[in-house]
């Protein structure tokens, strides 16, 4: 039996999703299907729609077989990261042999090779990067135009494809997964699914296939009835009876004036991943005490982009410390699997994850966390602060100790 790997989000579960659930058992009859998902917040640095618990229940319900947390610290990274991370936990999951991800072209073979051009970074290319990053592009716009330059000797057809290819965030990502499958030397293989229909950005419901930003705009206006049409029915049941959460920057205004008010400019420093410029920025920005929309808007520029911003609000928000994540990322950023949901009818599944996996479990967190060394606990308390600030800005007091009591079984 194939057991088949997703990097999700699911924020929330739609159309497009299920879409690619089908393909999945259309090609491997009788696989199961695992997803590594982001927990409380997204790649854009934001709160999700729904609690992590909530949007595993939806992902259980839609035809996922077991749902794994991918930490905050990565959840809310880089591409890069964000992927090395999600491939590294697949990979320790010891179950996992092929990774299927969405992607907006169907060339598996020039997606490879990108994947190895950008793992070894030619020094001519390193040294671009930086020529560009100087001239203030933001890094993605900088490795493009690096990379176009040393394959100018290319035809312009596949300069072209290669430009086209490196535009678009779902290649981006898919791009980044082989980085980190090769990275690892993991056995894992890759099965890219052309994406269907709907762009990543779009922001109205045309169909049945709309992008999550689509929907989480019609939620943001009071309008969720609109996406009816474009969830699978058990999706949209859940997304009715859980309350979606519009949370914006603003309601995180306070929180984040007074995490600046305590920090100096030193302490913002320690902060992982966060260049000393954009510290700088968001330091002296926040004396203004304006609504946090306004200072994420005047930081924003084209060296960094907004969701750079935002997600570096959240690891200040978190205190996410560089020297943690350093020893993390020498263990490949992965020091235990935390089970989120599993199908009654897949225990077996999670029976073979406690048989295979590399590192510890978490399924009952109250137990199974006395299993964590030091630097899985930090990873660890670092999801719990994150569990503890969605559960204030989403006024849910159910969600302060929710990672202790929740049972991960779907009954």
């Amino acid at each position: 039996m194939h057991i088949i790997g997703i990097v999700v989000e699911y924020n929330p579960f739609h159309n497009g999703h299920f879409y690619q659930i089908q393909q999945i058992r259309k090609k491997y009859p009788g696989c199961a299907i695992v997803v590594v998902m982001s927990g409380h917040f997204s790649q854009r640095g934001l709160p999700c729609v729904l609690d992590k618990f909530s949007r595993s229940e939806m992902a259980l319900a839609c035809g996922v077989d077991l749902v794994l947390e991918l930490p905050v610290v990565y959840a809310t990274a880089s591409a890069e990261r964000f992927s090395q991370a999600a491939v590294s936990l697949l990979h320790k999951s010891g179950i996992v042999d092929i990774l299927c991800f969405g992607s907006e072209t169907p060339d598996l073979a020039l997606m490879q090779e990108l994947a190895s051009l950008l793992l070894e970074e030619p020094p001519f290319v390193s040294a671009q990067i930086k020529n560009y990053l100087s001239q203030g592009e933001s890094y993605p716009r900088a490795r493009l135009l690096s990379i176009k330059e040393y394959l100018s000797t290319y035809t312009k057809d596949t300069v072209d494809t290669l430009e086209t290819i490196l535009s678009s965030p779902n290649n981006i990502l898919s791009i980044e997964y082989l980085k980190a499958l090769k990275h690892l030397n993991s056995p894992i293989q890759p099965f890219p699914i052309q994406r269907h229909i709907a762009g990543y950005h779009e922001t109205t419901i045309e169909g049945p296939i709309a992008s999550a930003t689509a929907i989480r705009q019609d939620l943001a206006l009071g309008e969720g009835h609109k996406a009816k049409g474009s969830m699978p029915e058990p999706a949209y049941h859940l997304l009715n009876q859980y309350t979606p959460k519009s949370i914006n920057l603003d309601d995180y205004s306070e929180l984040f004036h007074y995490k600046m008010i305590m920090s100096n400019l030193e302490s913002l420093y320690a902060v992982w991943d966060i260049p000393s410029n954009l510290c700088r920025s968001l330091y002296h920005a926040s004396k203004t005490l304006q609504p946090l929309s306004e200072i994420v808007n005047q930081v924003t520029s084209k060296t960094y982009t907004r969701a750079t911003v935002q997600r570096a609000i959240i690891r200040i928000l978190l205190s996410v410390q560089t020297d943690d994540l350093l020893a993390l990322e020498k263990l490949n950023w992965i020091p235990y699997i935390h089970v989120l949901g599993c199908n009654k009818t897949s225990t077996a599944l999670l029976s073979l994850l406690s048989q295979k996996s590399e590192v510890p479990l978490l399924i009952n967190v109250s137990k199974d966390e006395n299993n964590l060394d030091d630097l899985g606990q930090k990873l660890f308390n670092y999801e719990l602060q994150a569990s503890k600030l969605y559960a204030l800005l989403s006024q849910d007091a159910i969600l302060l100790e929710k990672d202790y009591k929740y049972h991960p079984i779907r009954r």
